[in-house]
């Protein structure tokens, strides 16, 4: 249920700290390429 807490809240944990991930020199280089074939969605309107 969104907003509650308990037990089952956040059950899909990064397998590491994110402070680890980041130093990952591989990943971010599979990330980087994986930005450039899907670019950002983009921005919704929300003022309009």
């Amino acid at each position: 249920m969104p907003g509650s807490s308990n037990e089952f809240n956040w059950t899909y944990r990064l397998p590491a700290p994110i402070e680890e991930i980041v130093k990952d020199k591989e990943l971010l280089a599979a990330v980087a390429e994986l930005s450039k074939i899907k670019p950002a969605p983009r921005k919704k309107n929300v003022g309009a």
